[in-house]
């Protein structure tokens, strides 16, 4: 028996698509299909669209890890904030709750991000907030590395690699105003300088703090003056040693200095007594050991005051 219709039989279309006179496909007009697709040049939609993994709406437009549901809300772009109808909470603006891959179409290409003019309640910036301090918040790598060559974590600690393990280079604020370096040392190929000093706060580069010396033997400090023994490394690669001593009965060695103070070359260092006609000898060597000969009697002084080159002269 023909269908009444030659269109369609009931809700049902029985043709293979019904379609607009003018329907070119990708160019003009539109068509409704028998498998479910369609196209159209325009479309106006009111109230929600929702798709398989996506709704857009008046609220924005909103996209899931599959089904949308509570809890698998991807990217949201909303102007103002809220709760999808699933009761995921979104703040206003693009927001991401993954992974956010940007790559340029061009192969020495850049992303260019505009911002506002900053403003004291608009400071122009791009605001990452992380669950936790430690996590990684931006991480720069090239195509083939295993490690990223620079990242910055969330509590402002950056770290640097060569990209084919992990990072070995690693700066962090340690508190107001002071950066700390987490490695056994910075290198610098070039001219450092500090400048904004004032009389009050001069500017100075210090790669060094003072530190204590625990004597050897029975050397010990004279309670006067520096009263023991303290030394540093100066910005200039030098060894600057400060010393009040006592005499004991059997001097020998006084102090043997850390591998990272031993200078390049041995050294006859100045040093002087409050004993009269006594003119001492200090020296040392390059594995660091400083000696004293031609001292006063037991319990007399001894007065270091010196700058010694820790390079190879």
């Amino acid at each position: 028996m023909p269908f009444s219709n030659p269109l369609a039989a009931g809700l049902t279309l029985i043709r293979q698509a019904l379609r607009s006179p003018n329907y070119v496909a990708g160019v003009s007009g539109w068509t409704v299909n028998q498998d479910g697709s369609a196209e159209f040049n325009n479309l106006t939609i009111r109230g929600t669209f929702n798709g398989t993994d996506f709704v857009i709406n008046s609220s924005g437009m909103f996209v899931y890890s599959g089904v949308p549901a509570l809890g698998n809300l991807l990217v949201a772009i909303a102007p103002l904030a809220g709760a999808d109808s699933f009761g995921n909470a979104y703040p206003a603006g693009l927001t991401s709750h993954g992974l956010v891959n940007v790559q340029s179409a061009n192969t020495g290409g850049a992303l260019n991000i505009a911002m506002s003019v900053p403003t004291s309640t608009n400071p122009g910036t791009i605001s990452i907030f992380e669950t936790a301090s430690g996590n990684g918040s931006i991480a720069i790598a090239v195509s083939g590395d295993t490690s990223a060559r620079l990242s910055v974590r969330a509590s402002g600690k950056m770290q640097w690699g060569s990209g084919a393990a992990p990072a070995d280079t690693f700066l962090q604020r340690l508190s107001a105003g002071v950066l700390q370096l987490l490695t056994t040392g910075l290198t610098i190929d070039g001219v450092l300088t500090a400048t904004g000093g004032t009389a009050a706060a001069p500017s100075i580069v210090s790669t060094d703090t003072w530190h204590r010396a625990v004597l050897t033997g029975t050397w010990t400090a004279s309670g006067n003056g520096i009263n023991g023994l303290a030394y540093r490394k100066t910005p200039h690669n030098e060894l600057q040693i400060v010393a009040d001593l006592t005499v004991p009965a059997a001097p020998g060695t006084i102090f043997t200095f850390p591998p990272a103070y031993f200078p390049g070359n041995p050294y006859n260092i100045p040093c002087g007594s409050y004993a009269a006609a006594v003119s001492p000898h200090c020296a040392i060597t390059t594995a660091g050991v400083l000696t004293a000969t031609a001292l006063g009697g037991t319990g007399s002084a001894l007065v270091i005051d010196c700058l010694i080159p820790l390079g190879v002269i």
